[in-house]
């Protein structure tokens, strides 16, 4: 089902290689997409700062939804209770994910990004009963995450381009993973020790604040969105990728190595 809805760019192929550059009356474009290398990225504080900012969100965020239970039951709710919050932050996660997708297409990813991964303090400080209390803080949270979770690919596009954006995902994912892993441990460890869950909740809110730091000071996109981009790949790849060519030219000082070459007849 999936291959019905992926549409091929314009690339081209000579002798089994894929060309990545083409010769279009006299000028040369790329094919390739704008961005950085994996290497390249490495060497950019976006990259650590998306990478460590949503790790963190993953601490926290996961943290919450593994505890949630005993947390609430701990606070006086009746397993049924608690249990039924776990729905809710599942519904309401959905709804973020919608939503936020429509947000950050209208709005820059440094401004929501911070908004969103600060919006969990503020329903952390009503998880308490009575139930309708903690539903509605619950929800608030779920929500917050689900924005977040588009946030990732569109941070690393707008800040690391597309060139190698396969690459790049993975180790940025893996960090959203690594915090996933740490957040119930780290609630748990406090448990443990403290015996309740309290004294640990102002250590997740302080991640917060650093992660939402990180995320907001990010700057402006490198690889803004083209308007009218879209409808111009729709009906001409090669139109398309002489945009995102000139695109690359102006961004990219360093000359790169050279490429494979076709000849376009034009």
């Amino acid at each position: 089902m999936a291959t019905l809805f992926v549409r091929g760019r314009a690339e081209r192929h000579v002798r089994g290689r894929l060309v990545q550059e083409v010769h279009v009356g006299d000028r040369d474009v790329s094919l390739e997409l704008p961005g950085l290398t994996f290497g390249e990225a490495l060497r950019t504080r976006q990259f650590w700062g998306i990478a460590l900012g949503l790790g963190m969100v993953g601490v926290v965020i996961i943290g919450l939804q593994v505890h949630l239970v005993p947390m609430m039951t701990d606070r006086g709710l009746s397993n049924d209770q608690a249990g039924q919050l776990l729905v809710i932050f599942g519904l309401a996660s959905l709804v973020g994910r919608v939503g936020g997708g429509l947000i950050i297409d209208r709005v820059h990813g440094s401004v929501v990004g911070p908004i969103v991964m600060l919006a969990p303090i503020v329903g952390m400080f009503f998880l308490e009963p009575p139930f309708s209390t903690a539903a509605l803080a619950v929800a608030f949270i779920g929500v917050a995450f689900g924005v977040e979770g588009d946030l990732l690919a569109l941070l690393i596009t707008r800040y690391l381009g597309m060139r190698s954006f396969g690459e790049i995902i993975g180790p940025v994912q893996a960090m959203f993973i690594l915090g996933s892993a740490v957040g119930p441990l780290l609630l748990g460890l406090g448990y443990d020790q403290l015996g309740s869950y309290d004294p640990v909740i102002p250590v997740l809110m302080g991640i917060l604040v650093v992660g939402a730091v990180l995320i907001a000071t990010l700057g402006r996109y490198v690889y803004p969105a083209v308007d009218g981009f879209d409808r111009l790949a729709a009906r001409d790849e090669l139109a398309a990728a002489e945009v995102l060519s000139d695109l690359s030219e102006r961004r990219e000082a360093p000359s790169r190595p050279s490429r494979p070459r076709a000849q376009a007849d034009l």
